[in-house]
């Protein structure tokens, strides 16, 4: 099944969509067709499908699933994420800014990124899962409230989580 950015936003001037999700069994798969996902597991565990590979993934892995990007979950016990979705240009635009942290390298700049494979993961120690937990919870608050000058803090608070 293929997933358009504005299945889930209508906001045409705005690049990002976050919501949690819980998965308590299988989901099925689907693609990215413009837009990337940034994931943070914030509780149980899953086995994460991509194309043909398959990782086992749980509390505090953060993974990065590029436009184009197949996948779905099986065997979810207790799966709670974080999706921060977003429009694909964003992260290359974010690029010459934040091209030489290590932790944004390792999810938005894999070289194997590029070709579809899923190689754009980190596992996070608990003090960093902490840390971008409550980044996370900050982005959901602004996301969805109504106060003036939301969408440039989300854009801040995304830039702290990919740095």
């Amino acid at each position: 099944m293929e997933m358009w950015f504005n299945y889930f936003t209508k906001e045409e001037d705005f690049p990002f969509f976050i919501q949690y999700g819980i998965h308590e069994s299988y989901m099925f798969p689907h693609s990215h067709e413009d837009f990337c996902e940034l994931v943070i597991v914030l509780d149980g565990s899953a086995v994460h499908l991509v194309g043909d590979e398959s990782f086992p993934v749980g509390r505090g892995d953060v993974f990065l699933l590029g436009a184009g990007s197949s996948h779905s979950y099986e065997n979810a016990k207790g799966f709670k994420i974080c999706n921060i979705m977003f429009r694909t240009f964003t992260a290359l635009e974010m690029e010459e800014s934040l091209g030489d942290i290590t932790g944004f390298r390792s999810l938005f700049l894999s070289d194997e990124a590029d070709e579809r494979s899923f190689s754009s993961r980190l596992r996070l120690s608990d003090r960093d899962f902490e840390k971008v937990n409550g980044i996370a919870d900050e982005m959901m608050s602004e996301y969805y409230s109504n106060k003036g000058g939301r969408k440039a803090v989300i854009m801040s608070l995304f830039t702290v989580l990919a740095a």
